[in-house]
């Protein structure tokens, strides 16, 4: 069959497809959507019109966009200088903005004492935005949650604050004020009111406004708050996050201005990764119902999980797989299907929970299971899947502002049939319409969204209104292919009717080429004139502008077939190289669809081929699996001084001027990209008119060769770089497929094994030369306790009085919040035989211990708590011992409990009741933890969550030289230390008891002293030089090997690396083994320290772990 006859028998076809719907009611004719479309008028909050909403999205700078943002916690990647890397890869992502949580208790470690220096700086984040063209949601709370320590409320609060928490009373808001108003004082010149990149203030988090749960109060605190940040400069919108859809303070006093609430449809169960919840279908009818006039906001949309503590805990690749690449496929455009237009997913990139800051429930790694994992890779399928829908979203303006029309299981509006027809049950279907451009948005999904088989259907589109006739109201597609193709566990937007644009339709304050060619786009609506692309089953990639010439990358499964009807545009256009699994075939000009090409690809094509070219429009095609490597950075202008028609040409080709101090952001400072194949990470792409040169700046694998591949060059380009070297200096240049605008270079060989640089084969040094030294020196009878303080406390705030015993022994009493607190209780032996103790460590208690206790020097027993996913959890024990002076371990406070009682923050850390078995009282308590307590503790540098209360932390062991100099520590040089390694253990010197009959709990006379025992706290530390160039980014990790311990050793380890905390290691719970280390942590050009202070938990179980420094990942990087 010829082409013509073929496409004269496939208008017949067309003829039969619609005659079956010709006689019924059009759904997406009707003129009545009231019952579907939003409110589009538009409003702002009175304080400024840059950033303004409607019922569809936000406006900025007059200019609709889709929110697309991702949350980063620049507190758990403590190194400034690495937040652009993250923000550059967030960027990269076709994301448009970050949101983040401010860290009360960070930059508040002690009543009238704020720092907001280092890493606990905002100024440097809002500036690194601005750089790289990041809106920034900014969420100070006071209280955050974020699985962090007391939700993020400083600690000295939990324990001096005489009424509830996250109320109005006074002692509470006079601890919080101070805080927001400097929040507010450092952020209000960086809104975007002031130049800045800060788009939105979120009030306070995740909170009910009802007085019939917790405590009452909340409604005026939010009263409070709100007035705060006003006061404190705040003009954009305050928003809202609910924690479900409660209408929490949506309305009234107290209320936001934009109301969104949180979604995590996949919960927590890393356990399970196979295991899918259904996708949720109520976000748009309960949006509708309450608050239409603004868009639907999802604040926190699952893009992760965290995990628990447990020996069943599986890690977070389990979590990475409960929300890969197919979550997000279904789960994200189940969120799109029902027209959320203000999306931030959580998180972006998690990072560590260094130090003390967990809250018990999870351990150190925060890494969520998120796109970009914990060490700063991006080598995932989800990081590519997240990558392909921001650009497509990117890509899509129209999308902005879309109705709902409805979906294949219910009818359209005055029709007896659905919104969507496929002829398939086991698809569903939804149809968003954008009211003015008639674009059409077909997303599809298995109608069991949990489901895992493939399916094949068939789709039913709405002819366009040029194509229109009595007799073609609707299309089914594809045409030249069998069907379309949907995996199991897969999801796909298919877009009909569209006219490719320039930048998003803005209204007044937009550029003169954006208001042209919305313009352009309306009047073709208007005219019923054919759209630019008829329809896709394949999904789009990337559509827009390099210089004048429109550029489309479509993409699909290689295991599927795709198809695309589309008007190809330029009298000097040709096609690519003819393709086994491509077809390219023209309509004939008597047929309707005439002046279109339909193009079609079969199950197979692997690649990145052009399909066409000319000198107004490239046309390409890629397999999904190729987009993982293919990226679009905006381009910027390097230059913008020189002169001369090709300075005239360079100003059509970015577009008009835009105020310089966004021309880094996407549509509002520009709406020109490039597209760039091959490399790991593509970070920045500028062009010089004057050197007519293009600087490309990203990353490279070191495990394969890369080709780059550059589409669309600039116009008057001669040469390009990489890094900052010229490209020509890797390999001679070749065309790709003859094009004149796609080029192809060898930018980098992978070595052959045997000859392989050495930064190529980067293997980090082997730790040796340990040394030991006892870090529990307290236990011993003789040991001088007489400058430690005084527990004498008979009263205190936290609403959780002890149980007995005259004296309150909590530790933040005392100043003594934060890691490991030492108790010693003094009496005059006599007849008493035991103690009874009640202790505790937290509620939803992670410990591997809550205690371990010793009288003189004897060591009686350690009292274990459980674990986070145990359902039994141990927060407090209750228990006899035989006299003990113990060692306790804050493991953090609780966050607000799911009863809403905000006091759960507040819950004691110490021992909660105390009482000998005679009944007579203990002479006196001393406590000790952190040196200095909260008010003078010592490292200003890491803050207050970085130290407790051991010994070898005291004395400072686990800092530097330097540090302990400058700290007025006391000398390196103790008498004890020892060549020992972990490996080795802690050597067995304990004395310790035992019962002869340990099922019995018989008196003392049947008592058995031994000695030996490995029970206690000891420290090692080592050095070692690193030699690492800038020019690679080396990605180092701590592991450590239990080598042959039993199955779960009793054991828990602080890693210290130059003075930080880098991870807690808990034996007999896991399950964290390794610990990422960053560098500006880990010194790549010099001399390291790393420490371990080793608590053996169990007198005759040994443990000795291997401790060693490993590699994860080598780039060759352009971020410096």
């Amino acid at each position: 069959m010829t082409t013509h006859t073929r496409f004269w028998w496939l208008g017949v076809l067309f003829s039969l497809l619609v005659t079956a719907y010709a006689h019924s009611e059009d759904p997406v004719r009707q003129p009545a959507l009231a019952n579907i479309a939003r409110e589009s008028v538009r409003s702002n909050n009175g304080r400024t019109d840059l950033v303004e909403w409607d019922g569809y999205s936000l406006f900025v700078h007059g200019q609709r966009i889709f929110l697309w943002s991702g949350e980063f916690h620049t507190w758990r990647l403590p190194v400034l200088e690495l937040w652009l890397d993250v923000l550059q890869k967030i960027k990269a992502l076709g994301m448009n903005a970050i949101s983040i949580y401010v860290h009360w208790g960070l930059v508040n470690p002690a009543p009238g004492h704020l720092d907001f220096d280092g890493y606990r700086a905002l100024e440097p984040l809002y500036q690194m935005a601005m750089q790289v063209g990041l809106w920034v949601v900014l969420r100070p709370g006071p209280y955050i949650n974020a699985e962090t320590t007391a939700g993020g409320v400083p600690h000295w609060v939990t324990s001096t604050v005489t009424s509830h928490l996250r109320t109005n009373g006074t002692s509470y808001r006079n601890a919080w004020k101070p805080y927001v108003t400097k929040v507010a004082e450092i952020s209000t010149p960086w809104q975007i009111t002031r130049g800045g990149p800060i788009i939105a203030v979120q009030m306070e988090n995740e909170y009910v406004n009802r007085d019939d749960v917790g405590f009452p109060g909340k409604l005026e605190m939010m009263v409070q708050l709100k007035e705060a940040l006003l006061q404190g400069g705040i003009d954009v919108p305050l928003t809202i996050n609910d924690a479900y859809m409660g209408k929490n303070y949506m309305n009234g006093s107290g209320s936001g201005d934009i109301y969104g609430f949180d979604s995590y449809p996949q919960n927590f169960d890393c356990e399970h990764p196979e295991k899918w919840n259904s996708v949720l279908t109520n976000h748009w009818d309960f949006h509708r119902e309450a608050n239409p006039g603004q868009p639907l906001y999802i604040p926190e949309f699952q893009g992760g999980a965290y995990d628990a503590w447990g020996p069943g805990a599986p890690g977070y690749g389990a979590c990475k797989q409960l929300t890969g690449a197919g979550f997000e496929s279904v789960f994200d455009l189940n969120l799109w299907a029902q027209n959320a237009k203000m999306i931030n997913i959580y998180m972006a990139y998690g990072g560590t929970s260094w130090g003390h800051l967990p809250f018990p429930g999870v351990y150190t790694s925060y890494d969520y299971g998120s796109a970009i994992s914990e060490n700063r890779d991006i080598d995932s399928p989800k990081y590519a899947e997240l990558k392909r829908q921001g650009l497509f979203l990117r890509s899509t303006p129209s999308f902005y502002e879309t109705d709902v029309i409805g979906n294949s299981t219910t009818a359209g509006s005055h029709s007896d049939h659905p919104a969507v027809i496929v002829d398939n049950q086991d698809v569903f279907g939804t149809l968003l319409k954008n009211p003015k451009t008639g674009v059409e948005f077909y997303i599809v999904r298995h109608l069991d969204s949990t489901s895992q088989k493939n399916s094949s259907f068939r789709l039913n589109i709405t002819a366009p209104g040029a194509l229109r006739s009595n007799h073609l109201k609707t299309m089914q597609i594809p045409i030249v292919c069998p069907s379309i193709q949907l995996h199991g566990r897969q999801s796909k937007v298919i877009v009909a009717n569209l006219n490719f644009e320039r930048s998003p339709y803005v209204p007044e304050r937009s550029n003169k080429f954006a208001q042209r060619d919305q313009q352009v786009i309306l009047n073709q609506a208007a005219r019923r004139e054919p759209p630019d692309l008829l329809y896709s089953t394949a999904s789009i990639f990337f559509a827009g502008w390099t210089g004048d010439r429109h550029v489309v990358v479509f993409y699909g499964d290689a295991g599927q077939e795709h198809e695309f009807a589309m008007r190809l545009r330029g009298a000097d256009g040709r096609f690519g190289k003819a393709h086994a699994l491509m077809r390219v075939e023209s309509v004939r000009s008597d047929n309707i669809l005439a002046g279109y090409t339909i193009i079609s690809v079969l199950a197979g094509m692997k690649g990145l081929l052009p399909l066409w070219e000319s000198a107004e429009q490239m046309v390409m095609y890629a397999d999904t699996e190729e987009t993982a490597s293919l990226w679009a950075p905006v381009l910027e202008d390097r230059d913008t001084k020189s002169t001369g028609k090709e300075a005239r040409d360079w100003v059509s080709y970015v577009g008009d001027v835009a105020p310089s101090n966004v021309s880094s952001f996407w549509s509002i400072g520009t709406s020109q990209s490039i597209i760039v194949g091959g490399p790991h990470l593509v970070r920045s792409a500028s062009y010089s008119l004057k050197a007519r040169r293009l600087d490309l700046v990203g990353d490279l694998a070191l495990d394969c060769d890369t080709y780059l591949t550059v589409i669309a060059l600039p116009k008057y380009t001669t040469s390009i770089t990489w890094n900052g070297q010229s490209i020509e200096t890797f390999a001679t240049s070749e065309l790709q497929d003859a094009s004149t605008s796609a080029i192809k270079l060898l930018l980098r060989k992978a070595p052959a094994p045997a000859s392989a640089s050495s930064l190529d084969s980067f293997k980090p040094p082997t730790l040796v030369d340990w040394e030991y030294a006892n870090s529990l020196p307290e236990i011993s009878s003789t040991y001088d306790d007489s400058e430690w303080m005084a527990a004498d406390n008979e009263t205190t705030h936290i609403p959780y009085p002890p149980v007995f015993g005259q004296k309150v022994l909590y530790g933040c009493d005392y100043g003594f919040c934060e890691g490991v607190v030492i108790w010693r209780g003094h009496f005059m032996g006599g007849l008493e035989d035991r103690v009874r103790l009640v202790i505790n460590g937290g509620e939803g208690e992670s410990l591997p211990a809550n205690a371990i206790l010793y009288i003189n020097d004897i060591f009686i027993r350690t009292t274990y708590g459980n674990s986070t996913n145990n359902k039994k959890i141990v927060s407090e024990t209750d228990e006899y011992y035989w006299f003990p002076e113990g060692s306790v371990d804050n493991m953090g406070l609780d966050e607000t409990h799911n009863n809403w009682q905000t006091d759960g923050s507040r819950s004691p850390r110490g021992i909660r009741g105390y009482q000998l078995s005679t009944g007579t009282s203990f002479d006196y308590w001393k406590v000790q933890g952190k040196a200095g307590g909260y008010q003078e503790y010592h490292d200003k540098l890491r803050g207050i969550f970085n130290e407790g209360g051991l010994h070898a932390e005291r004395e400072g062991w686990h800092l530097v030289q330097s540090e302990i100099t400058s700290q007025k520590r006391p000398t390196l040089d103790h008498p004890q230390w020892t060549k020992r390694s972990p490996e080795d253990g802690l050597p067995a010197t304990t004395r310790f008891a035992t019962f002869d009959d340990p099922e019995r709990n018989l008196p003392r006379h049947h008592w058995i002293i031994s000695p030996g025992g490995h029970a206690g706290v000891g420290f090692f530390r080592t050095t070692f030089d690193l030699k690492v160039p800038a020019s690679h980014d080396v990605m180092m990790s701590v592991v450590f090997d239990d080598l042959d311990s039993t199955a779960a050793p009793p054991y828990r380890a602080f890693l210290f690396i130059n003075g930080w905390m880098m991870g807690k290691r808990i034996g007999n719970l896991g399950p964290q083994t390794k610990f990422p280390v960053q560098k500006g942590i880990l010194n790549y050009e010099g001399f390291n320290t790393i420490g371990v202070a080793l608590w053996a938990m169990e007198p005759t179980i040994p443990v000795h772990p291997r401790i060693t420094l490993v590699t994860d990942k080598v780039y060759e990087t352009g971020f410096a």
